[in-house]
């Protein structure tokens, strides 16, 4: 199980540079004009979306980001992203997974930085400490670490230093990770603005 998340891991790094090998929901309309069901996912009038296994919603647009991917990763539809960016001030990847949890959290905290230096093998870990999310009167203490390397944020631009920052989570059942690639020379600008998604994505 261990080695099946592992390479998953690994897998999903390759999406951030568009080398997708999931499932990307096209989420739609029926021929009566009403939401399609699609996968794991319930859709509203709005195009915002519903994990049908966790609740989790992922809404259209938030924080200033707008989501642009979804993606199912097993056959069951319980473990899934949705994928957001924004151009301001800079380009900014933020993917959200939610998937069953299995173990600790630290045992996959390390399984998650071992995917990303398998990955990316310049990748240099800059920061690592815990992070905290308030939800439904429940504090939940997370890991986060960020990592700095050299890549592409655009299938076709230029490779840049970036960092890729994950904040993780076990909710329940639920293993919630976030992960956010941004240049490294529009960190400061952009952090604060990844807090405000964190806090704009409400758990289910």
């Amino acid at each position: 199980m261990k080695r099946n998340r592992l390479l998953l891991l690994i897998l999903c790094l390759a999406l951030l540079v568009g080398c997708g090998w999931s499932y990307n929901i096209m989420m739609g309309r029926q021929a009566d004009g009403s939401p399609r069901v699609s996968g794991g996912f319930t859709e509203d009038e709005a195009n915002n979306l519903t994990h049908r296994s966790s609740g989790m919603a992922f809404p259209l647009h938030i924080a200033g980001f707008e989501r642009d991917s979804v993606y199912i990763y097993d056959s069951h539809g319980s473990d899934v992203s949705a994928g957001y960016s924004s151009t301001e001030p800079a380009k900014c990847i933020i993917d959200v997974y939610i998937y069953p949890a299995y173990g600790d959290l630290e045992k996959h905290a390390a399984e998650t930085k071992t995917a990303i230096v398998s990955y990316h093998q310049n990748a240099r870990l800059v920061s690592d400490s815990p992070v905290s999310h308030e939800h439904a009167g429940t504090t939940y203490t997370g890991a986060a670490f960020t990592y700095r390397y050299q890549a592409k944020l655009k299938a076709r631009g230029q490779e840049q230093t970036v960092e890729s920052a994950t904040w993780l989570f076990m909710y329940g059942e639920w293993f919630l990770q976030y992960r956010m690639t941004y240049p490294e020379s529009s960190a400061a600008e952009i952090k604060s603005r990844l807090s405000a998604f964190r806090e704009q994505l409400l758990w289910p």
